[in-house]
């Protein structure tokens, strides 16, 4: 019997590993044809992966219907993968979600859900997502305006090598004052310091 057993223990185990490798494998597959444009290859691969939740394959077919890539363009489709994918904790799909209501694609322009998505992508150290919110913050769209945390993520993005938040940061140094400036950038490093957590 407890040979039966260690036997069945055995085939589940190489099952399962093969499975996650298949899973795997396809994966890889389907991300080097997307890469290669060879779109219908990737649509096939990544479909049935992102059917299962797989969030990175699902954020590649919010791409792919985004742009219209190897399917016809589609914003309402592409939005559905990126919320999949974001609501996973996607940071990429999360910034992409932002997009999507801070543009009005797919989804009904509001700038306080663009923002909300930001703020998860951007606590998640993603440096589009902390233009996107310095933005927002400047011009008070989706939050109220305050150039305090438009720098402070500006600076954050900059920091990362953004060179329109570096930009963007050069223009607001010209409108604060330096009491300002000195707060700002003690918000800045108070934001590094908790890991862009409730910034």
């Amino acid at each position: 019997m407890r040979r039966l057993l260690a036997c069945l223990c055995l085939i589940v185990a190489i099952f399962l590993g093969s499975a996650e490798f298949a899973e795997s494998a396809d994966f890889d597959k389907g991300l080097k044809a997307a890469r290669a444009g060879d779109y219908k290859t990737a649509l096939r691969e990544l479909k049935p992966l992102a059917d299962q939740g797989h969030s990175i394959a699902q954020g590649l077919l919010g791409d792919m219907y985004y742009s219209g890539y190897g399917v016809a363009q589609n914003y309402t489709t592409a939005m559905m993968w990126y919320l999949r994918s974001a609501t996973q904790g996607n940071p990429i799909a999360q910034y992409s979600v932002g997009m999507m209501y801070d543009s009005g694609k797919g989804v009904a322009e509001n700038d306080k859900e663009a923002v909300k998505w930001f703020l998860k992508a951007g606590e998640q150290g993603d440096t589009e997502a902390h233009h996107r919110l310095g933005t927002m913050y400047y011009h008070g769209r989706g939050v109220s305006e305050n150039f305090h945390r438009a720098y402070m993520w500006w600076a954050l993005a900059a920091a990362k090598g953004s060179k329109k938040s570096k930009h963007n940061l050069e223009i607001l140094n010209e409108r604060m004052a330096r009491a300002q400036k000195e707060f700002a950038k003690e918000m800045t490093r108070e934001c590094v310091r908790t890991n862009y957590k409730g910034c």
